[in-house]
């Protein structure tokens, strides 16, 4: 009997480690949470930033089950707007929250995003058709890992000074540039395009310096800077598309699980498919509130214009 007793004991304390053993297995654990320290190109007062990267955040975070947890820790008043690829790239910071045109002596191959709206071009095309993949590429080379786009369901909005006598033909006017596409727009417009940091349009607008200006955004923008205040005209419709874009540190990059890599790449679908309506909604309520003001008067561009 006691034979017996010792043998059944024995199974038992047996079975017991194999379930132990099987209980592991079926929860592994998790992988550290990687905190990524972001530096961002917009001012903490520029709501369509804001909306974007709580959406970039919160989602990467939730996909992941929060192993990358990423937070914003600087701004333009850190690093100035076009000086922020270096610092991310050397590793100073861990990402970065910017666009295409802020760094166009490593690259500028993401504006061909410029030229086509969301609504046309959902973000699924552009991920099938290998365009990201392109761009990521690129950013490959510059030891910067390229996430993906977060759009801005608004094209980009023009905003002047004075009305001119005829819209098609700027000569003489000095236009501060959103990027390579909106100058090369300008450009064929016959204005000069220039240069100017978001922080320094006010400024430039004051001083003469500038007559207008192309930003992508929305009006909201404006708005927020109290650009209404030296610009009396906007033009609409908006031309094109604008969007963010998110890079990373390689070196950072590198210690997320590849399995988790993979869930943060993805995970760009998801937030581009929240974004729209909260977006569109920030454009019109500026517009709306500027004009009401008496501030800011409306140049509608009739459709043979636009599409020219």
């Amino acid at each position: 009997m006691k034979i017996k007793a010792i043998a059944s004991s024995l199974v038992l304390l047996i079975m017991g480690m194999l379930l132990v053993s099987c209980g592991s297995d079926a929860t592994p654990t998790p992988p550290p949470t990687i905190k990524v320290k972001l530096l961002s190109s917009w001012s903490p007062v520029l709501e369509f930033a804001n909306v974007t990267e709580a959406a970039v955040f919160d989602t990467i975070r939730e996909k992941t089950n929060g192993v990358v947890d990423i937070e914003r820790v600087a701004g333009p008043e850190s690093v100035p707007t076009f000086e922020q690829f270096v610092p991310v790239r050397d590793g100073l910071f861990d990402a970065l929250s910017t666009t295409i045109t802020y760094h166009p002596e490593f690259t500028d191959i993401g504006s061909v995003h410029n030229y086509y709206d969301i609504v046309s071009n959902p973000y699924a095309d552009r991920l099938s058709c290998g365009s990201e993949d392109m761009i990521r590429s690129v950013y490959d080379t510059h030891n910067v890992k390229y996430l993906g786009i977060a759009h801005l369901f608004v094209g980009v909005r023009t905003f002047l000074k004075d009305k001119p006598a005829n819209l098609m033909d700027l000569s003489g006017s000095r236009i501060r540039s959103g990027g390579s596409s909106s100058t090369v727009l300008l450009k064929k417009l016959k204005a000069s395009t220039v240069v100017v940091p978001f922080p320094e349009i006010y400024q430039a607008l004051e001083r003469g310096v500038i007559d207008g200006m192309v930003i992508g955004g929305g009006a909201s923008v404006a708005q927020a800077l109290s650009w209404d205040e030296v610009v009396n005209y906007h033009v609409s419709p908006p031309l094109g598309e604008t969007q963010l874009i998110y890079i990373m540190n390689m070196d950072t990059w590198n210690k997320i699980p590849a399995e988790y890599q993979t869930i943060v790449l993805d995970s760009f679908t998801d937030i581009n498919a929240k974004l729209g309506e909260a977006l569109v909604k920030l454009d019109k309520d500026a517009l709306v509130a500027m004009e009401a003001k008496g501030t800011l008067e409306e140049i509608k561009l009739d459709d043979a214009t636009w599409k020219f």
